[in-house]
This record gives C-alpha cells, sequence and structure tokens, in this order.
C-alpha cells in the first residue's frame, strides 16, 4: 500500500484559463531502505490535455527539488478534460540528498526503514564527539558494520562544506564483541575502523556542525568546536612545559609541543 497524501491548488497559466489541479504522492516501496532506489510518482488532474509532462529532479541545498516539464505542450481545454497524470521518477536513498524531497515548495513525506537492506548496521562514531573541543592534526575516527553485505563508503561532511569519503577496514579488535565473528556480520574479525586526517586548524575556531553517512545512511549530526593556532601550519616552534595538578590531584605533567601534531602531546606523568 502506497502512503499518500493529496494538496489541492490552483494554477494559472497562460493562455489558459485556471486549471484545477490534485496532487497525490507515493513511493515504491512505501517503507524505504536508506541504501536502495526507490521510484516517487506524483499524481496530477489537469482540465487541459498535456500528453508530454514529464518529472524532472534536480539538487538545491542538499535537498531534491521535483519539477514539471513538458507543460508548453498542454492542447487546451477540450477535449480532454479533468485528465489523471500519473508522473514518476527514480531516486536512490544512498544518496543523502534524496532523503528530503520537496514538490513546489511543499515536503514529500518519505518513511525510511531503520535498518539497511542489507540487514542490522552497527555505527559507533567516536571522534569529534558531540560537543568536544578539538584542536590540531587528529583523526576522525569510529566504527561500523554490518550483518550481510559489508559496508559500502563512509562519508563525512564539516559545516556545509563538501561530503568527503573515509577510508574503512582498519584493525579495531575493541569491536569483536559487538561486531560477532561468529554471526554472518561482514566483514568477518576486527577489520571495521574508519578514521581519516583532519587539520582543524583550516577551520574557523568556534562552534561546527559535523555529518556522518554509512552507505548513505544519516547515522551522526551534531556540533563540537574547534580551537585553532593563528596559522594552518605552524613551524619552527619548540617547547615544554609541566603543569602541576594535572590530570589528576597530587599530580603533575610535562607537555610538548609536537610540529608533526600541530598540538602538545604528553611526554609524561609524576605523581607526589
Amino acid at each position: 500500500m502506497n502512503t499518500k497524501i493529496t494538496i489541492g491548488l490552483l494554477l494559472a497559466m497562460a493562455p489558459f484559463k485556471l486549471l484545477a489541479q490534485v496532487f497525490e504522492y507515493s513511493t515504491t516501496p512505501t517503507m524505504l531502505f536508506e541504501d536502495q532506489e526507490y521510484t516517487i510518482s506524483i499524481d496530477i488532474r489537469y482540465d487541459i490535455g498535456c500528453p508530454d509532462l514529464r518529472l524532472v529532479s534536480t539538487i538545491e541545498n542538499d535537498q531534491t527539488h521535483l519539477n514539471i516539464d513538458g507543460a508548453g505542450t498542454c492542447l487546451g481545454l477540450s477535449p480532454a478534460i479533468h485528465t489523471m497524470y500519473r508522473l514518476s521518477t527514480t531516486l536512490s536513498a544512498a544518496n543523502p540528498q534524496h532523503h528530503h524531497v520537496f514538490f513546489r515548495g511543499r515536503h514529500v513525506p518519505l518513511h525510511f526503514n531503520p535498518v539497511s537492506a542489507r540487514g542490522f548496521r552497527k555505527v559507533g562514531h567516536e571522534s569529534p564527539a558531540s560537543d568536544e573541543l578539538v584542536s590540531g592534526i587528529s583523526l576522525i575516527r569510529g566504527w561500523a558494520c554490518q550483518e550481510t553485505g559489508g559496508i559500502g563508503t563512509i562519508k563525512y561532511q564539516i559545516d556545509d562544506g563538501d561530503i568527503a569519503p573515509l577510508p574503512y577496514g582498519s584493525v579495531r579488535a575493541d569491536t569483536e564483541s559487538t561486531c560477532s565473528t561468529t554471526s554472518n556480520i561482514v566483514p568477518r574479525g576486527v577489520n571495521h575502523g574508519y578514521g581519516g586526517i583532519v587539520n582543524w586548524n583550516i577551520y574557523p575556531a568556534g562552534i561546527h556542525r559535523f555529518r556522518l553517512w554509512v552507505d548513505g545512511a544519516l547515522t551522526t549530526d551534531h556540533e563540537f568546536e574547534i580551537a585553532k593556532t593563528k596559522a594552518a601550519f605552524q613551524k619552527g616552534l619548540s617547547a615544554e612545559t609541566t603543569v602541576e595538578n594535572f590530570p589528576t590531584q597530587n599530580s603533575s605533567s610535562v607537555l610538548r609541543w609536537s610540529e608533526a601534531d600541530q598540538n602538545f602531546i604528553l611526554v609524561n606523568i609524576q605523581s607526589d
């Protein structure tokens, strides 16, 4: 059974009079997996004959907008009165931009299954975490596994920047109990890690938005904070300092500036 919503509108199309139109949205299948193609249909009633109508899609601001093309072929009011048309187009839910669809400014309701078409998916994103403060050069990292078929792609986005891929398949022995080797989780073993190096100094200091997609499904969406140096890459700095009562009371930590990490690294901790 298709999910439907009906909207009545009046539209002026020169040189014709007002045309009564009814839009009815439906998707096939009704319940969508996050990594499959789906067909979206719009039923339209025109008070004139329009034999060459077609549904076209464009991407704007990470959203899919549907429009009707071919209205210039409408034949007039007679004899085709109250003619029904079903216009369809195929989209891919693996593309995050196809998760939010609009037609003439109205949101088209889509219903996604909470799991993948390839079975249950497990994702543990670790950094940057929600509200985490990051600086220097570090890793965007985490792990993911799936019941069958394996993980295809992992992509991330900072604010409204480019959606970029993350390498997947590094060893994460700590995921073995979660992604059990005795089940049909793919890949078998412990190669479930993903990660990519990022220099946080190339971004402005302050609050930013992080989003992560696994096989096209949005799995992480939160804010974090960046602290940065004045330059994207500081060269020639050398310093070491001791911080008392850090990280615990009655202990001291020796910190050293690392040019490669664009950050301070821990040399040792001494307890009183």
